[in-house]
């Protein structure tokens, strides 16, 4: 419910980012995994009581999984369905869950909803289907298979060139 996300993202000062968010900047075809909602700490607790009680939403888990262990600003990630749909409500560090933005694995990505619009980090690339890999982020993950890889053969799919 467009409404209630819009009244979570004001109140919580929170916003969408992930692929949410790149399908509304881009001219991408595709649909969106799950909606993944960056909230301040100071929030956690509302949002997820807004999530459950308001709109449903049963809590499935919460960790921090290995894709976002090189994103300094995130603290943890809560995994909620209703049905067939789910959010990851995202802890970031501080009050600024933007901040979380531009850790992210390359600039197809860093783009984000608020209450207050829609922000597009690097419009001139996202609109022509294009991302930079942002290196300090790829350089720190290392792995026989790396998360930074996962995400770009995912984005390359999507007819992203990266």
């Amino acid at each position: 419910d467009p409404i209630h996300v819009m009244a979570l993202l004001r109140m919580m000062r929170s916003i969408v980012s992930g692929s949410a968010a790149l399908i509304m900047v881009s001219n991408l075809e595709f649909v969106p995994g799950d909606l993944d909602i960056y909230t301040p700490l100071s929030q956690e607790e509302p949002a997820l009581a807004i999530l459950q009680r308001n709109m449903r939403f049963d809590p499935v888990s919460t960790w921090i999984p290995r894709g976002y262990a090189n994103n300094e600003a995130i603290l943890k990630v809560h995994r909620l369905e209703k049905g067939s749909k789910s959010v990851n409500v995202i802890i970031v560090q501080g009050e600024d869950p933007a901040a979380a933005v531009f850790h992210f694995h390359s600039t197809i990505v860093m783009n984000y909803l608020s209450a207050f619009g829609l922000y597009c980090a690097y419009p001139s690339l996202t609109l022509t289907d294009v991302g930079v890999m942002n290196l300090p982020v790829v350089l720190r993950d290392v792995g026989v298979r790396t998360n930074a890889e996962e995400c770009f053969e995912k984005y390359r799919d999507r007819g992203v060139t990266l």
